[in-house]
């Protein structure tokens, strides 16, 4: 048989369990719902907030665990390193690799750009000839000059050798290449 008195203890016991279920799922729904409602502005809040949080939590750690952070520190192995001829044999391989897979012409033209000589080549001219704001600035005075001398020569009866938009270019380039250097090597107030 079963005890009266434990029936309606039972049933109390599994209406409250049900009750404190749906409340917590009500919780839930209306996190989910609310996190799909934050705009990108307000995570980003949140975030910094978790990092300002995070920075004053080690900030105020006691100077002892600092040491004991160096001192595992010191203990944990350190990953090597590669050395020059580590990362050119690296290189050489990875090169060899992909080569392997392109066509013929492919890799040809691979291999000559890509020869030492060449390559270091590239980035002197890279750096110091071939820098954006020269060649920006060719090209605008290119444009412009090439137009305005073509106007000139148009309205007088001048024949053009076509050698005026070069021209033009290399004088439009040398005034970057000028404005350029004068920019890096004249200290800012930054």
């Amino acid at each position: 048989m079963v005890n009266p008195e434990h029936l309606p203890n039972s049933a109390e016991r599994g209406i409250e369990s049900q009750n404190a279920a749906a409340e917590r799922s009500n919780e839930l729904l209306k996190s989910a719902e609310r996190s799909v409602e934050t705009s990108p502005e307000e995570k980003a809040e949140r975030v910094a907030e978790a990092r300002t949080e995070t920075k004053e939590a080690l900030m105020g750690r006691e100077s002892g665990g600092a040491e004991k952070r160096r001192a595992s520190s010191d203990r944990a192995p350190s990953l090597p390193h590669a050395t020059k001829k580590q990362r050119a044999d690296s290189y050489a391989a990875t090169m060899r690799q992909i080569q392997s897979e392109m066509n013929r012409s492919s890799r040809t033209f691979s291999k000559v750009i890509h020869n030492p000589t060449v390559e270091k080549l590239s980035d002197a001219i890279g750096s110091s000839a071939a820098r954006p704001n020269a060649v920006l600035a060719g090209s605008m005075a290119a444009t412009f000059l090439t137009l305005t001398v073509f106007l000139i020569a148009k309205q007088y009866g001048y024949r053009l050798s076509g050698f005026e938009t070069i021209a033009t270019f290399l004088l439009g380039w040398a005034l970057g290449l000028i404005y350029d250097y004068a920019r890096l090597m004249l200290p800012t107030k930054r």
